[in-house]
């Protein structure tokens, strides 16, 4: 039979395995999406080296970036600029649960348009937007 001192040191010995366990996963899962960033950057990199991607070209990149999200969808946004002043992202931002694709090339003669996604990734919606520089 067990005493009560027994029971007690036993209740905490299992409480605490499963805090220690439940920090161990969260560490892990936390590391894992800290990861997502360099991940995607190193993909869109060799993806660009090996000339999958184009680059110059900022509007052909919605449906890359779109892949990716389905894999790396903790991220905020996925987003690739040139040097050339051409910009193109995919982003959910806080409180709207719809994905926004944004670009910024010569076609939109300097502004930035912005298309809400349907969710098949289908631009479905579009509006110009002004960047803002700090």
């Amino acid at each position: 039979m067990l005493s009560a001192s027994q029971g007690a040191r036993i209740s905490r010995d299992l409480g605490q395995r499963n805090l220690s366990e439940i920090q161990r996963r969260v560490v892990d899962h936390l590391a894992a999406n800290f990861e997502y960033p360099a991940r995607v950057t190193a993909l869109n990199v060799g993806m660009a080296t090996r000339g999958e991607i184009d680059i110059d070209n900022p509007r052909s990149m919605l449906f890359g970036f779109y892949d990716q999200w389905q894999v790396f969808n903790t991220l905020s946004a996925i987003a690739w600029g040139g040097k050339d002043g051409n910009v193109t992202w995919l982003a959910r931002y806080t409180g709207d649960e719809n994905l926004r694709y944004a670009v910024q090339d010569h076609a939109t003669g300097g502004e930035v348009y912005e298309y809400r996604l349907s969710e098949e990734g289908f631009l479905i919606y579009r509006r110009s937007i002004a960047l803002t520089m700090m």
